[in-house]
């Protein structure tokens, strides 16, 4: 039987309102924060379940999850609860990471075969142990290329100085560094903003100082 999505999104709700009591410390813009979507999926398997799209919780926020997905167990079973930010504050951080020129064509292609060989290179580690479909002849290709390019990259830095190439010197590759601070900070205000510090996620100056981000 077809699960009652209106009935789930509005129990999600319910259980974002009792959230605020029981959730604290965690970077949760709860002036913002609702039930956007509710869906049911199934797999190739057969298998089903149902999500929650709850907005806006920042990346890192487990314990409003796990706090929701405890509060409607009872009556709908495990439902897997994901964060996210809203639409505007998505394009907000976005903007930013262009105003910042961290965004080319050549870094999306670098950036895209980064997370395709972490991937790759995890499962092939996984089916090493329990058997499958492994990957390491793509891996090599990747890391093959990867030392060419930074190799490339340390001759037009350094010629023949015989200099200590360091990460920041990898523009490209520190750009991505900062692209992925950029969408993933704990704070809207911070990862919109172009004078924030964003060679590492969540390394935030309102954290430092002990006193609440602006977007909380």
């Amino acid at each position: 039987m077809p699960a009652d999505l209106d009935a789930l999104q509005m129990a999600t709700n319910r259980a974002l309102t009792a959230a605020r009591a029981h959730v604290t410390g965690e970077p949760v813009n709860w002036n913002r924060v609702c039930c956007i979507d509710a869906r049911e999926w199934r797999n190739q398997s057969g298998d089903t379940g149902l999500t929650v799209i709850v907005a806006y919780a920042a990346p890192g926020c487990a314990a409003l999850s796990e706090f929701v997905a405890g509060q409607l167990k009872n009556d709908f079973g495990d439902v897997e609860v994901v964060s996210t930010m809203t639409k505007d504050e998505f394009l907000a951080r976005a903007e930013n990471a262009w105003n910042m020129g961290l965004i080319t064509p050549e870094r999306m292609d670098l950036m895209n075969q980064w997370l395709e060989v972490v991937m790759r290179e995890g499962h092939s580690r996984v089916a090493d142990q329990r058997g499958g479909q492994e990957q390491w002849r793509y891996v090599k290709g990747f890391w093959d290329g990867e030392m060419q390019r930074l190799n490339r990259r340390t001759d037009e830095t350094f010629g023949a100085s015989g200099a200590t190439f360091t990460l920041a010197n990898d523009s490209d590759g520190y750009a991505l560094i900062e692209l992925a601070a950029v969408l993933s900070h704990p704070c809207q205000a911070c990862a919109a903003s172009r004078n924030a510090w964003h060679t590492r996620r969540a390394f935030c100056n309102h954290k430092k100082a002990a006193e609440p981000c602006p977007s909380t």
